[in-house]
């Protein structure tokens, strides 16, 4: 619509097959941007808390401040917002990226199950049932893969390499604490939701109780019921937003300790006294869990390797390949001890 000389004029648009692509990619950057957002303020998180984590500290306890390799900057979060966006940017742009797809074909999903529903009525019941089942299993490797990430992001934060060589090693770094990563991801999801709850009822508890012995209020207000309902979801949305920064050290200080103690076995650890006797706890549960798993994955190349004991060239082949693969279940390589907070610059001037 458009005013000139007091005259009104209208204009119309029709949202054809051009306008609809654009609407397309506009939605992807729409959750590529927000989810790069996200990822960034963790990777920022877990740098910080890395540079923390590994640092030594003096006869009092605290951490030694200073600029080398061991001792904790002043300002350990500018620091690693400088190291993110000067040297992991490309990181977590790709992990977003990676994320944002899988959100975008749930999105597409949702948008074809609605067209169906509209050409033909509510459906049928093996309709509703395969978009259900179909969005169950997408949200579930979105889930995998956000938390694959996040993972990557840590490892990353520490050694600074790059996104697919971080992810593959926090995931093995994962998959061989099994049994301590279940125990620590409990309880750290016990009491944040605790914290998040508990929040909420008190804040909501004073202000019940603001309400009720504040005369010129109570004159004014008919029922408490719905204000208290709405500080309570209020208070319970601010609570969750804090209780992320919670989380994200809970992880960052649980992976540090998973790659401290790999690559200082025998040697000083970074590690203090209590929290070696807190993950400690659960090392006979994740080594017989890891035992368990390495069993079966050798049961599985054993029988890949009968079915595959044919004669003729073919046959040596496969058992070459069987043989390869059994040799690099059986071995593993730990990466080099972190050496303080510049070992990502010194990383980023080998690349």
């Amino acid at each position: 619509m458009q005013h000139t000389l007091g005259v009104t004029a209208f204009y119309d648009r029709v949202f054809d097959e051009t306008w609809r692509k654009a609407a397309y990619l506009h939605v992807f950057h729409l959750f590529w941007n927000t989810q790069a957002i996200i990822y960034l303020g963790y990777f920022v998180l877990s740098g910080a808390i890395a540079d923390w984590y590994f640092t030594y500290p003096d006869k009092r306890g605290n951490k030694i401040r200073g600029n080398g390799d061991d001792e904790l900057p002043s300002n350990p979060v500018y620091a690693a917002v400088f190291r993110t966006l000067r040297y992991n940017l490309g990181t977590v742009l790709v992990g977003s990226f990676l994320l944002a797809i899988l959100q975008f074909f749930r999105y597409f999903l949702k948008l074809v199950q609605a067209k169906c529903t509209l050409a033909g009525g509510a459906g049928n019941a093996l309709q509703k049932t395969c978009f259900q089942i179909t969005s169950c299993m997408m949200k579930f490797v979105e889930c995998c893969v956000d938390q694959v990430n996040k993972n990557g992001f840590i490892y990353s934060s520490i050694y600074g390499e790059p996104f697919f060589a971080s992810s593959c090693a926090a995931f093995q770094v994962i998959w061989r604490n099994l049994g301590r990563v279940a125990a620590v991801e409990l309880i750290s999801d016990f009491l944040v939701i605790t914290g998040k709850f508990s929040v909420a009822f008190v804040t909501t508890g004073a202000a019940a109780w603001y309400f009720q012995y504040n005369q010129s209020i109570r004159d004014n207000m008919s029922s408490m019921f719905f204000p208290c309902v709405f500080i309570f979801v209020i208070s319970y949305m601010a609570s969750s937003v804090f209780m992320v920064l919670y989380e994200t050290a809970i992880d960052t200080v649980f992976f540090c300790f998973l790659v401290d103690e790999e690559c200082n076995v025998g040697k000083r650890m970074y590690a203090s006294d209590n929290l070696r006797k807190i993950v400690d706890t659960q090392r006979d549960e994740s080594e017989q869990l890891a035992k368990r798993q390495k069993s079966v994955h050798s049961l599985g190349i054993q029988d890949r390797y009968e079915r595959k004991k044919t004669p003729g060239k073919k046959g040596r082949k496969a058992k070459r390949a069987v043989e390869l693969e059994r040799s690099e279940s059986d071995s593993y390589d730990a990466p080099p001890a972190p050496k303080g907070r510049k070992h990502q610059r010194h990383y980023s001037e080998e690349v």
